[in-house]
């Protein structure tokens, strides 16, 4: 068995994984790797989306897309990507009217959001297909960054 890639106690499966694409050294263990190490070898490497609400940001899986493993430094994705953040999404769309969630684990708490996405979703879906199959690319990422200064 081969060295171990280091992984990000998130509680999120989807965050063991190097999200950032982009093939790094681990700052911890010296083993370089990423995502699409195999695919930059071979230039295979496909044109994808990273779509995040604000729920993967709140489970902290969020920022690994565009933050190094130690979550202290800004990187930059590759440019088969985009990064798309779509403030104050649900992660699951609530009922319309409003109305608390029937999950006993959400007795008491706020009613779901009732923010539906789809067609934002529709037009990334569009904008990809257009990328891929007719060289139009889609608009430059523009992503949350690490804070500049300290707090505040």
């Amino acid at each position: 068995m081969g060295p171990q890639r280091p992984r990000r106690g998130t509680g999120d499966s989807r965050a063991g994984e190097d999200c950032a694409a982009n093939s790094r050294d681990s700052g911890e263990t010296g083993v370089t790797d990423g995502v699409l190490r195999r695919g930059t070898r071979s230039n295979t490497v496909p044109k994808f989306f990273h779509v995040l609400t604000d729920s993967e940001y709140f489970n902290r899986a969020g920022s690994l897309v565009h933050t190094d493993v130690t979550g202290t430094r800004d990187i930059a994705p590759p440019t088969t990507s985009r990064i798309y953040f779509i403030a104050s999404a649900p992660h699951i769309v609530g009922a319309f009217p409003p109305a608390p969630f029937a999950d006993p684990d959400f007795v008491g708490r706020a009613d779901m959001n009732t923010l539906v996405y789809t067609p934002v979703i529709r037009a990334l879906f569009r904008a990809l297909d257009r990328w891929v199959a007719e060289g139009v690319e889609p608009r430059a990422v523009r992503s949350p960054d690490r804070p500049r200064r300290g707090p505040t």
